[in-house]
C-alpha cells in the first residue's frame, strides 16, 4: 500500500516492487489510496485501504 503523495515509496515504484516480489515467490497484492498524508497514510487513512487489505486476509485464510 502506498499512497498517492508519498516523498519516500512512491506510487511509480510499486509495478517493479509487486514483479520482484513475486518473482521471489511471495504473494503480494499492491494497493494504492487517495491521501496527502504520505507515509502516515497507512495508519491515518487505513479505513480506505481496510477492504483490500480484508481481501487479501480472506485469501490467505481460504488457502490454509
Amino acid at each position: 500500500m502506498t499512497a498517492t503523495i508519498h516523498s519516500k515509496f512512491p506510487p511509480a515504484i510499486a509495478p517493479a516492487c509487486i514483479e520482484a516480489l513475486e518473482a521471489a515467490g511471495v504473494d503480494a497484492r499492491y494497493t494504492e489510496i487517495d491521501s496527502e498524508l504520505g507515509h502516515l497514510a497507512s495508519g491515518l487513512d487505513g479505513d480506505k485501504w481496510a477492504p483490500a487489505l480484508k481481501a487479501f486476509m480472506a485469501e490467505l485464510i481460504g488457502q490454509s
